[in-house]
């Protein structure tokens, strides 16, 4: 990301060969805000004989919508939690669940168990502190603006602690999911997470699928039964059964 501006998602060729050297010489590229107004934009190449240059169409798409009513949404344990002194106390809770009989069900039963509290609590946790951080802008804005006495500087003075807390919870949230830890505390920038979030969630999208005859399929329903039958295959080729006898069965204490 340079002066704002990511790179929009290519499909197709991605890289030019000019004088036998690959390379890519022509990108496309949008500000965040552009981005966000057309989230499934993606660039097309162009082949052309004539230049070792390709033109680029960017073709703006309606965001396709996954019938997940049926999945189970994929657990993450945010880093923002730990900031919270009731984090600790939930995976307690959750951990001293009644061990399951079968010894290799118990680290399993747990981990669902801990897993479940912790998507609970955090979808609140998450939707409160946004609220809470909107609140306390907008009171700390009144206090600036108002005279104080003694009793307002000291409620102005928590605020901006409890302001301050909630800010770092929030960067860490979107640093995580960034992938760019290694930004010291000075190069904080909630956008700037925001954005290579945003950017990184653009690149993992699925937007068209080659089936194993070379065609192109790029319907939800179709990326979906590809999938499906891409991993059905797979689970023939192999004895899971096999696999599943040499698995050393190991016990784990709470």
């Amino acid at each position: 990301m340079i002066w704002d501006l990511v790179e929009l998602h290519i499909l197709g060729v991605t890289i030019i060969r000019p004088h036998t050297q690959s390379e890519r010489l022509d990108r496309a590229c949008s500000s965040l805000s552009w981005s966000s107004l057309f989230p499934e934009a993606r660039v097309l190449h162009i082949e052309s004989p004539y230049s070792d240059h390709a033109p680029l169409i960017i073709e703006l798409r309606p965001k396709m919508k996954w019938d997940l009513s049926g999945c189970r949404k994929r657990f993450r344990f945010e880093a923002a939690w730990t900031q919270e002194p009731d984090c600790e106390a939930i995976v307690t809770t959750a951990w001293l669940v009644p061990d399951s009989p079968q010894p290799e069900c118990r680290l399993h039963e747990k981990l669902a168990s801990v897993s479940a509290r912790l998507s609970c609590w955090g979808r609140t946790f998450g939707r409160e502190a946004r609220e809470r951080i909107t609140e306390l802008e907008r009171l700390l804005v009144e206090t600036n603006n108002a005279i104080m006495t003694t009793v307002d500087r000291s409620r102005a003075l928590q605020e901006k602690v409890e302001l301050a807390k909630l800010i770092l919870q929030e960067e860490i949230f979107w640093k995580q999911r960034s992938k760019n830890l290694w930004l010291k505390e000075g190069d904080r920038n909630s956008n700037f997470f925001h954005a290579k979030a945003s950017y990184r969630h653009q690149i993992n999208s699925i937007r068209r699928l080659r089936t194993l005859d070379g065609s192109w399929i790029e319907s939800v329903e179709g990326i979906q039964r590809c999938i499906l039958e891409y991993f059905e295959v797979c689970s023939h080729r192999v004895d899971l059964r096999q696999m599943i006898s040499v698995v050393a069965q190991k016990t784990f204490s709470p």
